[in-house]
């Protein structure tokens, strides 16, 4: 980034050099970071519904894990933010009540405009992502029952046809 837009990032409020920017500045080098690792850096903040007790979302915390490995090399500083967790099966009668909450909490992802610019950067190549492909419908059952057991990553798609 050239230094003209790094000072029209929104995060260089909180994390460059203003006036108002002492108190976040310190609070993030307490989490052990230097200066260099969010100076002049758009904050991607990371919405993650990890639980202990959301068995349907055990998996997220290694996929946020992931994904902030990849903010740090293309740039970014990434921050995890906590989500209310819905657990199907913990939540009675039903987690339905509780799913306008949820998006609520996470609006701020779409108010950001980052949804509008994940296709682009798909498109531009600046965005990747890994789907495993097998070929044919005899294999559909061994693809299906290795999506349940995790040994994928990403998508699983079956090619029945060029």
């Amino acid at each position: 980034m050239t230094p003209r837009e790094t000072n029209n990032l929104r995060s260089q409020r909180w994390l460059g050099n203003g006036p108002y920017s002492f108190a976040p500045r310190s609070r993030t080098l307490q989490n052990g970071l230097i200066d260099r690792d969010f100076a002049g850096k758009p904050v991607i903040a990371i919405v993650n519904t990890w639980s202990e007790m959301n068995t349907c979302h055990g998996h997220l915390r290694d996929v946020a894990q992931v994904v902030k490995r990849g903010v740090w090399e293309t740039g970014g500083y990434p921050v995890e933010l906590p989500a209310m967790s819905l657990g199907e099966i913990m939540m009675k009668p039903t987690a339905m009540l509780y799913r306008n909450l949820l998006s609520m909490e996470t609006e701020v992802v779409a108010l950001c405009g980052l949804l509008s610019r994940v296709p682009q950067g798909i498109r531009e190549g600046k965005v990747r992502y890994r789907e495993d492909v097998v070929d044919g419908s005899e294999t559909s059952p061994d693809a299906f029952r290795g999506l349940l057991r995790g040994e994928n990553f990403g998508k699983v798609i079956v090619r029945v046809s060029d």
